[in-house]
Parts: structure tokens; C-alpha cells; sequence
């Protein structure tokens, strides 16, 4: 999972330790990262699997969605390794989506599948198109 980065800071010394935390964790921690399909029929967009060591997205998240879902995550991996308490994640969330940089947030794009919709979507999405030109 590892990726190469050039130390990007977003300005705030606060942040940019947590960025590196995140970029460790990500890099040393998880094994996969991938979309599930309906991942909000059980009330989540995303979900971290510390025995398996993958973290899952929903499918339908778009992009701001996506990313905040997944630096939402990515704090659970942290804080999971870390052992801080679990309510520290939704503060981190917050914190990091608004205090990282721009290029800070396109690089932790680069570690999501580009994939995001199953196929069964994308063919009703399809059909629906079809069917709206008409």
C-alpha cells in the first residue's frame, strides 16, 4: 500500500503531524482499500476492519463525501494503533478536512481505488441515461 510522497504541509504544524501519522498509517497498517457495494444499508459510509486490516467505502460516495469518509477512516486506523478513544475520530475528521492542504487532500485520493461503483450500478445508471434521452 505504500506510495511515495514529497512532504507536502498544509501550514499548520498540528495538522501536518497528523498528516504524517495519517500517511504512516496508511502506508504500515493497511493491507486494502476498497468499495463495497450498499455499505449504507448498515448506517456506514465506510469501515475499518483492523483484524483484516482493510478499510471499506461506499460505493456512492462522491467526491468530497469520498474523501472526508476516508480520512474519517484512516483516523480510525490511527487512533486504533494508537488506542485513543474512539470519540477523538469524529474531532480529527474535522479538524484534518478542514486544515489540510489541497495537495495534501489529492495525494490521499491517490490511495482510493479509482473504481467507484459496482458494475450493477453503473449498468442502471446506464440504462437510466438511455432511457432520459429519449
Amino acid at each position: 500500500m505504500k506510495k511515495k510522497i514529497a512532504a507536502i504541509t498544509s501550514g499548520d504544524a498540528l495538522v501536518d503531524w497528523f498528516w504524517r501519522a495519517m500517511i504512516f498509517s496508511l502506508n504500515e497498517e493497511v493491507e486494502e482499500i476498497k468499495w463495497v457495494h450498499h455499505l449504507r444499508g448498515g448506517g456506514f459510509d465506510g469501515i475499518w476492519s483492523p483484524d483484516e486490516r482493510i478499510i471499506s467505502l461506499n460505493d456512492d460516495l462522491f467526491s468530497d463525501e469520498k474523501l472526508k469518509t476516508f480520512i474519517h477512516e484512516v483516523c480510525h486506523v490511527f487512533l486504533d494503533i494508537t488506542d485513543l478513544e474512539e470519540k477523538l475520530n469524529w474531532d480529527l475528521e474535522e479538524i484534518l478536512w478542514k486544515k489540510l492542504s489541497r495537495k495534501q487532500k489529492e495525494i490521499l485520493l491517490l490511495y482510493i481505488p479509482s473504481k467507484s461503483r459496482c458494475e450493477k450500478c453503473r449498468k442502471a445508471k446506464k440504462k437510466k441515461n438511455k432511457k432520459a434521452k429519449k
